[in-house]
Formats: structure tokens, sequence, C-alpha cells
């Protein structure tokens, strides 16, 4: 491995090198001086690790979660949940509450899609990896302004993701067979994060549905003081009626 290492970063320089004496706008006096080609050619190295470094540490990377972070109490993530919702204050549509519930998970920073007509789901949310949920929604009426909102959803397994751990459980097996333990234990290891990365996800997408629909309720609820206050500001900003005057 050490010739693949020392190419590829004699690469990496030479590539540095050559941005660095074709890209830079220098007069010819800094041009025979030799000390400002040697610091382009030092932040053309640092640009790439920076950016890396960034990426990695404020999450901007394919693996990233998003939303809320998994607790035990959403480790019932592998049945299918119903969420119930009763609300007197005022009635909306299907695809409002839909609005509503997408606009909740959003905020959480988590990937959603619309359903749309032919499809057996109203709403998709994704979280990391390997994170998928479907769900849809129904809406009861008892009565005027009293509704009954319903939305059952189900954690999707990703195949991909069981596809990669059962890979390198085979693989690990087939090492072992063969007397090879430090490649199995590695390979067992590698096959053990990627389950722990599988249903983290699952559980971080499932514990963001439940608490984006439980906002819903906050959200009715601010939604009617607001409009209590523009009531109350209408009234209050009402011009009183003229009076007569003495002339009249």
């Amino acid at each position: 491995m050490w010739p693949v290492l020392t190419v590829s970063i004699g690469i990496f320089i030479a590539q540095a090198v050559y941005s660095a004496v074709t890209n830079s706008s220098l007069t010819k006096e800094q041009k025979r001086n030799w000390k400002y080609y040697s610091l382009i050619i030092v932040l053309h190295i640092i640009q790439p690790i920076a950016r890396l470094t960034g990426r990695i540490k404020h999450g901007l990377t394919p693996w990233r979660v998003r939303g809320e972070i998994a607790g035990l109490r959403s480790f019932s993530f592998l049945r299918t949940q119903t969420l119930l919702h009763w609300n007197e204050a005022e009635w909306k549509g299907i695809d409002t509450w839909l609005e509503l519930l997408e606009a909740s998970l959003v905020q959480a920073k988590i990937r959603v899609k619309r359903g749309g007509d032919f499809d057996c789901w109203d709403i998709k949310a994704a979280s990391g990896l390997f994170g998928l949920a479907k769900g849809i929604l129904t809406v009861e009426e008892h009565g005027p302004n009293k509704q009954y909102v319903k939305f059952r959803y189900s954690t999707v397994m990703s195949k991909a993701g069981l596809t990669i751990i059962s890979a390198l459980l085979i693989v690990s097996i087939l090492a072992a067979g063969e007397h090879q333990l430090p490649v199995a234990s590695f390979l067992l290891l590698l096959s053990l994060a990627v389950a722990y990365k599988y249903f983290y996800d699952a559980v971080t997408v499932s514990n963001s549905i439940t608490t984006g629909f439980a906002s819903l309720s906050k959200n009715v609820e601010s939604s009617k003081e607001e409009k209590g206050t523009v009531r109350l500001s209408v009234k209050e900003s009402r011009v009183p009626e003229r009076q007569p005057s003495e002339v009249e």
C-alpha cells in the first residue's frame, strides 16, 4: 500500500503546484519570488482538507442524520404506528393537515416527499442513509369544527442496508473458516457498525414523525391565538362614528 499512498500524495501535490503556476495572478516581480508560489501551493493543499473537515464536523456528509434524535421511546418502529389528534379549534381539510405535518417535518430538517394521486402513501420521510418511513393520513368528522385526525405510518426496511450487512457477515464467516481471524474480526465489527447505523436511522425517522405529528396541536393553538389577536386589533382599530357638530 505504500507505493499507492506515495503516488496519491504526489498527484495531490502536483495538482496544487500546477494550479498555483497556471492560475495565479502575480506580477512579474512576484513571479520571480517563489515564496508567493509556495504560499499559493500551501493554500491549494489546505483548501480541500478544510472543506472535508467542515463537511464532517457540520454534518454535510451523505451519512448525516437529520430530525429528532433517536430515543428509547421510539424503538417500536418495527411495527406500524397510528398517531391520533383530536381537533376542536377550527375545521381543516386533509390537504391542510398534510401541509401542517409536512411543515413540521421540514422544520425538523427531515427529507419529505408528498405522495401523488396514484401513490398508496401521503407522506414519505427519510433521514440518514437507511431511515425511511411512509404514512397515510385521514380525518374523521364529528360534528361542526370537530375532527379526529389519524396518521398511520410504517418504517420501510432499506434493502441496500440489509444487503451490506448480510454481505459483510458472510465474508466475515468465510474469513473465520479460513482461520483469518484479524480479517474476520474487522469485518464483523464493520457489519455491527453498519447495523447500528441502520437501526439508528430507522429510529430517528420514526421519532421525527411522532414529534412532528405531536406539534400539530401546538400549531393549531398558535394559529388560533394569532387569529384572536388579529380580530382584537381590528375591533380596537375601528373608526368611531362621527358626531354631529354644533353647526349641523
